[in-house]
């Protein structure tokens, strides 16, 4: 079955995400705290009416912070109830994937990434990991 996806960079690793989630794509904005969050929650903000988490996926997946620069991201995602901005290095690409392609993720991208990881995709030489959102939403 053929899906569009957005490639997008974490660190070294490209991600993606089916795009029948993502609602648009924006840079950083001001973001509204909230206490007592996981610390991967940014916060929230309020976006075409409606309010966001916004979660950055660096720290959901235990990298260090970076500086926000001109390349980073927000992905405007909605999945079932949820509506959450995912802060990202760069989101650059819409492919189009054969899902029945995808293998599953190997033992070191499990250690790296949890079950977050759907399956691995090879396109153009390279590891596309499509990201599960309904995994990746569990707190």
């Amino acid at each position: 079955m053929n899906k569009q996806v957005l490639v997008f960079k974490i660190c070294n690793d490209e991600f993606g995400l089916d795009i029948d989630n993502i609602t648009q794509i924006i840079t950083p904005v001001e973001s509204t705290f909230i206490p007592d969050a996981p610390d991967y929650m940014e916060g929230v903000i309020n976006f075409l009416d409606s309010v966001y988490v916004l979660i950055n996926v660096r720290k959901k997946f235990g990298f260090p912070d970076k500086e926000q620069d001109e390349a980073t991201r927000i992905v405007i995602v909605e999945k079932d109830k949820v509506k959450a901005g995912l802060i990202v290095d760069e989101a650059y690409n819409i492919i189009s994937i054969d899902t029945i392609e995808g293998k599953p993720a190997s033992s070191e991208i499990r250690e790296k990434y949890g079950a977050n990881v759907k399956s691995v995709i090879e396109k153009n030489n390279k590891e596309i990991l499509l990201l599960d959102l309904d995994r990746f939403f569990q707190i």
